[in-house]
């Protein structure tokens, strides 16, 4: 998800001699300014035309660079106003919050305001709570660490009406910290300012490329991994004149600018490794584009200066506050990730509508003139939306999304949504993660004569109810190993990633435990159909099984619920209360079991290992998977079964673990152990 650094009062220019480098083409955007540069509006204009072009998945699959060229706008901007009234001696850290409080505020607190209201009117209740809880974290500057402390593999972004927010807590958090550090540097002089600004800028590089080897979302979300593109705009800012572009080379230099932008959000894609060294070239392009028409405007920044290209560019504001509730809301009517092709003309209609409205009527009245001093007395009206909006969503917590606003079935099915096998652990930093990992959590009877190992992703936590109560009633102790996404295979790739040697060790660690324990039954469990897509994967899953068999340990392999082609609780919950979308149909499950996916597990298990086939517990007489019952929906998603569904696979569980009075002499309470 996107925001934008258009959230720059982008006023300043830089008219002491200490900073020639822009006297005469100041970096202001104010088009009332005598040295306004509309080339930056429309740079604007550009990136929240990827932005969106994205989010509508209209074959810009890296339009997501868009935010990155807005960090950069923002920060060459933000700089040069600092600087300027530094150096006058006009700079007032009050007058500069305030003013960042009439510029980013009103517009902001308009359209949570609405999205919130129109959330608890139409939402499911723990859509409704999501929504709540998202507002809540987003009015204290906080949106991008609620982010990061979310399961995004059981929350698409397609859920998360308001995960746009993110960008703008970064922005917000910089413009608290950013200010404070500049009056320090620029008494030093600026070229120490240059260099301190490039080594936070270097460092801050570096943490995004660490991050995102054990925590993407940290890379992505988080304002120590993306202030370095915010610092390479400060950086370009403070560069004196003797460093400044010539003409003849300003157009080549601009066009290579625009092309490393271009290239950027249509060659990169979701398997992009990003933030990171990839967000260099979107970012470099900017600066260039920036710093080649800082004496005179070349052809890039003339067609960039194009006035319809800059009326859009003064919008990009409002239109990416709006442009993603808008995507998001239809999305999750028709409950799908991608917006239907009959929708895209609507959303963007819907969209410049509201932008429209939210940029004349809100935007551009709260502003504050360059030659105002901001107080807080004109402030308090606008700041009091915050407490009022976190009173809002707290109730909305408290009251838990207000379910009795829906029939009794409606609330039977839309409680399977949060019935999901989330992962707690991806809540904690890697190395904690990795710790806990290691660590199995034990279920079932805790002095059972008989032990299980459960080893697997979310695909394997699922289940932990239905072996619970099979696992209770037949004196079988268990003990779970595994993370979300994670398949329980060695030397295999987590999904959507390469190897990850912190990862594999972990692995080796549980044959090493299942090794010295000696368990009587080890089931893997994983989204198989996910693994095969990756190479080698019927060789690995049977190398696997090959090390477990060759331990003496006997080996059973579950399969996966059929993969639905959307959510299923929540349409059949949408389809209850509204009518739409249509109702979601079963599966056939002997076609299933004939996919290569599941027939590459059959192969890898031979002679191996057991198949573990959960389709008698849920397929009907007509030999169709079933999506619902009295109860509720036997899916928490597109492909996880709900703690409902879950149980209907008990019977399955309590006689594979009868199974182990039969074939093993078992053990004596106390003789298995996590400790050693």
């Amino acid at each position: 998800m996107i925001t934008h650094p258009v959230l720059a009062d982008a006023t300043g220019r830089m008219t002491s001699s200490n900073f020639q480098a822009t006297r005469d083409r100041s970096m202001s955007t104010d088009t009332n300014h005598p040295h306004y540069r509309p080339e930056i509006d429309g740079l604007r204009a550009l990136a929240v035309v990827l932005v969106i072009l994205f989010h509508l998945g209209l074959r810009c699959p890296g339009g997501y660079v868009g935010v990155d060229v807005f960090f950069v706008i923002s920060g060459y901007l933000i700089t040069g106003l600092i600087a300027r009234q530094v150096d006058d001696g006009s700079f007032s850290l009050q007058n500069f919050w305030l003013r960042r409080v009439h510029r980013i505020l009103p517009a902001q607190a308009a359209m949570v305001a609405c999205v919130l209201v129109y959330g608890m009117s139409y939402f499911l209740p723990s859509d409704a709570v999501d929504l709540a809880e998202m507002t809540r974290a987003q009015q204290v500057l906080g949106a991008n660490l609620h982010l990061t402390a979310q399961d995004h593999y059981f929350s698409p972004p397609f859920e998360q009406v308001l995960m746009h927010t993110w960008s703008l807590a970064v922005e917000e958090q910089f413009y608290l910290l950013f200010p404070i550090l500049m009056i320090v540097l620029l008494r030093c002089g600026r070229w120490i300012s240059v260099l301190a600004i490039s080594l936070l800028a270097v460092s801050s590089l570096v943490s995004a490329v660490w991050a995102l080897r054990g925590s993407p979302d940290t890379a992505y979300y988080q304002l120590q991994c993306r202030a370095w593109e915010l610092l390479m705009g400060a950086g370009l800012a403070l560069l004196p004149a003797s460093v400044s572009m010539r003409h003849k080379w300003s157009q080549l230099v601009a066009a290579v600018g625009l092309g490393m932008i271009l290239y950027s959000a249509w060659f990169y894609g979701n398997k992009t490794p990003f933030p990171g060294v990839a967000a260099l070239v979107p970012c470099l392009g900017t600066a260039l584009i920036l710093w080649s028409n800082q004496q005179e405007r070349n052809l890039v920044g003339k067609c960039l200066a194009w006035r319809p290209v800059v009326l859009l560019g003064l919008m990009s504001y409002s239109l990416y506050l709006w442009h993603w509730p808008v995507i998001a809301c239809l999305r999750y009517f028709e409950n799908t990730a991608r917006l239907p092709q009959s929708l895209v003309l609507p959303a963007v209609g819907a969209t410049f509508v509201l932008a429209a409205v939210s940029y004349r009527w809100i935007e551009r009245p709260c502003r504050i003139s360059p030659g105002t001093i901001p107080t807080w007395r004109a402030a308090l009206p606008i700041l009091a939306t915050v407490p009022t909006l976190l009173l809002a969503s707290s109730l909305v917590i408290w009251g838990k999304g207000f379910p009795t606003r829906f029939s009794p079935r409606t609330q039977r099915l839309a409680q399977s949504i949060t019935n999901q096998p989330r992962d707690s652990e991806n809540r904690k930093s890697p190395s904690d993660r990795l710790k806990s990992s290691n660590s199995p959590s034990e279920f079932g009877d805790p002095s059972g004569r008989f032990t299980c190992v459960v080893w697997g992703d979310s695909f394997a936590r699922m289940w932990h109810g239905a072996m619970e109560s099979a696992a209770q009633k037949n004196n079988v102790r268990c003990f779970g190993f595994g993370r979300s996404a994670t398949p329980p295979i060695l030397d295999f790739a987590k999904y959507g990633r390469g190897l990850d040697s912190s990862f594999e060790e972990s692995k080796n660690s549980y044959v090493e435990f299942m090794r010295r324990e000696q368990p009587d039954l080890v089931i893997l469990a994983g989204m198989w159909e996910t693994s095969y897509r990756r190479p080698h994967f019927e060789q690995q899953l049977r190398f696997t099984l090959q090390t477990l068999h060759d331990a003496g340990l006997r080996v059973a392999v579950m399969l996966p619920p059929p993969l639905q082609d959307r959510p299923v609780a929540r349409a059949l919950a949408l389809h209850s209360a509204y009518g739409h979308p249509s109702r979601p149909k079963g599966k056939s499950w002997a076609v299933y079991l004939e996919r290569p996916a599941i027939r590459a597990v059959y192969r890898a298990c031979e002679g191996l290992a057991e198949v573990i086939d959960p389709g008698p517990c849920f397929v009907n007489a007509q030999g169709i998977w079933t999506v619902e019952n009295r109860e509720g929906s036997m899916y928490s998603d597109h492909c996880h079964v709900s703690r409902v569904g879950a149980l209907r696979a008990t019977p399955l569980f309590d006689e594979l673990f009868a199974t182990l009075s039969k074939t093993s002499v078992g053990r004596e309470h106390g003789t298995t152990s996590t400790e050693e």
